[in-house]
């Protein structure tokens, strides 16, 4: 492998020391040596034979002087092309436009990017566009303007031509990575600087995954105190594990609390103006920003939780306590309207043709995966490798880590989506590492630990709705959310009479009320007649399912789905609902049979009618009908036998 090198010219003034001496070992001129092993600028070799160079771009085959080449013929077909003299030397990326000492701080960054474990991916292209964008822009450093003014999208940025010529060029990604390093350089980095700020860069507080790009803004508290209060909640928050989207919700609320406080009391309101009032204006304040019931409640949920936590820990010093909100506060709760999608256009996202569209392995796991388990999406894409379990007859069941609740839960599959998770942990053990998740990002993800965005999930779902042509009873088009799968799973649940508790941990939801969203109806549980019922198998054993450890509460609910739909005039089938039967009307015989004493009167019955046809079959000399229906008669006996034994005290009925 050829080693890559920085070159570049030593700088004038000394005044970036430590800065310099970081790349000063292989500076040379005032350019940059880039390979195709290179994280930034680097990628796939060309594809003229002999040719050192990267890429141009990833929609490029062809190296940037290729390119260029080619371009010029007229992009002739490129085996039609000659590309004239061969190229020798490494791709090259001046930096000469670059004043002192951004050009030092680029160098630096390329630099860092070729040491660190999950480097920032850039081709050359989107480095060249950056440096471009960079000398057009009336700064000298990267560190000189705060990080929060930088474009938050192709179309905002506060600095030189980009805001009227077009979408910015600029890699945020890359030049977010290179600030990082240079603050860690100078001893800047660090959580504890990173809280003392007004602005908080979520990545700098260890928060990754979609949020990492994310800014926390405390400047619209205008109360020192009060901004102080409301910085040590969110850090709080952080530390106990709220989700991000949590805490912003929490933050947005606490500055439309400030507003309402400057308004009341003016922008140097002191701790004891923090009365009654301000809570009134708090409630204008919500409805004339439009919020709906629901979210008007969110939000006083938010500052219940913060005026009780602030109140522990006595950051609200001078705050009477009399300042605090009642129950009447709150509008009253409208019930959400439906949100599962149509059977009608569910047909169509479980066709086997349509599925077959999703040619990356990732989404043809995961979208059948939310459908048949009704995941919330943020807990499918943390899926570890050991996320299957099995219980003691052998039925699969998922276990993950429910996020919002914040515990381990399990939920029963079929044995076919088991066979696809396994495929799928193989693949990324084998790609990526044995610590890799189930769905890992592409980009920048060495070792496979780094979740995929939500937003790639819903532009990769509505670009699979759009190829399928899914369309609701009207001919219309649909819009699907990875979400409504969870409201689906649940709907269908309930219009199959599985009793709503049953439906509750399978969602895993706290209450019922959460699952009322999809049910509007209350039923009442069987498990205590579950846990008390002496239940057998075939063999007059008791099925060992009623211990308190998750997988049994999991094994309950598999079974309980399964009595729900697949109840026997006789019993209950233990097989998993999701898997067809191998017998043929032959339940007596089957392992995975279950009964208990509400059903002696059946099994008598058709114990005299076995023998009957025992007895007759004798007589006809039909002797393979007797085997049969011996072996019938012989377990209908020790179940008979094992339900009417029963003990008065069952060691099961007081559990």
């Amino acid at each position: 492998m050829t080693t890559s090198r920085i070159r570049l010219v030593p700088p004038t003034e000394l005044g970036h020391d430590l800065l310099f001496a970081q790349v000063a070992p292989s500076i040379r001129e005032n350019r940059i040596e880039l390979h195709p092993t290179d994280p930034i600028g680097g990628g796939t070799e060309c594809v003229i034979d002999g040719c050192p160079r990267p890429q141009w771009a990833p929609a490029s085959v062809l190296c940037s002087t290729h390119q260029d080449r080619w371009k010029y013929r007229g992009s002739p077909p490129l085996e039609d092309w000659d590309p004239g003299t061969a190229l020798t030397g490494p791709q090259q990326l001046r930096l000469s436009a670059l004043p002192i000492p951004l050009r030092w701080e680029i160098a630096f960054g390329v630099q860092r990017a070729r040491e660190v474990d999950n480097p920032p991916r850039l081709s050359f292209a989107a480095l060249r566009n950056t440096i471009a964008t960079l000398g057009d822009l009336p700064i000298s450093s990267l560190l000189e303007p705060d990080e929060t003014d930088w474009p938050r999208s192709p179309r905002r940025t506060k600095y030189g031509p980009a805001q009227h010529s077009g979408p910015s060029k600029l890699t945020l990604g890359f030049l977010t990575f290179v600030i990082d390093e240079l603050d860690r350089l100078t001893g800047r980095d660090g959580a504890d600087r990173e809280y003392a700020r007004d602005t908080w860069r979520l990545r700098r507080i260890g928060v990754a995954g979609p949020a990492k790009g994310w800014i926390f803004d405390f400047t619209g508290i205008d109360q020192p105190w009060f901004r102080e209060a409301v910085k040590r909640f969110i850090r709080w928050r952080k530390d106990v594990e709220h989700s991000p989207s949590g805490m912003h919700r929490d933050l947005m609320t606490l500055t439309r609390l400030a507003r309402a406080l400057t308004d009341t009391a003016g922008t140097d309101a002191a701790p004891e103006q923090f009365t009654r009032p301000v809570l009134d204006r708090f409630l204008t304040v919500l409805a004339e920003d439009g919020l709906t019931p629901s979210g008007r409640n969110m939000a006083l949920s938010s500052l219940s939780r913060f005026l009780s936590i602030a109140r522990q820990h006595d950051w609200l010093d001078g705050v009477p306590a009399r300042t605090i909100l009642y129950s009447e506060d709150s509008p009253a709760r409208t019930p959400l309207p439906p949100r599962a999608l149509p059977e009608f256009v569910m047909a169509q996202l479980e066709d086997p043709t349509n599925l077959d569209k999703l040619t990356d392995p990732r989404w043809r796991l995961l979208f059948p995966l939310l459908m048949q388990t009704g995941l919330r999406i943020n807990d499918a894409l943390h899926l570890p490798q050991d996320c299957l379990v099995h219980d003691h007859q052998k039925a699969p069941y998922l276990r993950y880590y429910n996020r919002k609740m914040k515990r381990e839960a399990l939920v029963p599959i079929s044995d076919e989506l088991a066979a696809a998770i396994n495929a799928q942990i193989t693949h990324v053990r084998d790609h990526y590492s044995t610590r890799a998740i189930l769905f890992p990002r592409t980009r920048n993800n060495r070792d496979g630990t780094q979740v995929i965005g939500g937003s790639v999930i819903s532009t990769t779902l509505q670009q699979w709705v759009a190829d399928c042509g899914i369309r609701d009873e009207r001919g219309e088009p649909v819009h699907v959310t990875a979400h409504q799968f969870r409201h689906t799973l649940g709907t269908r649940l309930i219009n199959n009479d599985v009793p709503q508790e049953v439906v509750r941990k399978i969602l895993d939801h706290t209450s019922t009320e959460m699952t009322a969203h999809y049910a509007r109806l209350h039923d009442t549980t069987v498990r205590d007649h579950w846990e008390r019922a002496r239940k057998v198998d075939i063999h007059g054993h008791t099925v060992p399912i009623t211990d308190d450890s998750p997988l049994a509460d999991a094994a309950w609910t598999k079974h309980h789905l399964a009595r729900a739909t697949m109840a026997l005039p006789n019993g209950y089938c233990g097989l998993p609902l999701q898997q067809s039967c191998p017998h043929s009307n032959a339940c007596l015989t089957c392992a995975v049979f279950i009964t208990t004493p509400e059903f002696l009167p059946q099994h008598r019955e058709q114990l005299e009618m076995t023998r009957g046809i025992i007895e007759r079959a004798r007589q006809r000399g039909q002797l393979r009908l007797v085997e049969m229906n011996t072996r019938t008669a012989d377990n209908l006996t020790a179940i008979i036998t094992s339900l009417e034994n029963k003990p008065d005290t069952d060691p099961q009925a007081s559990s």
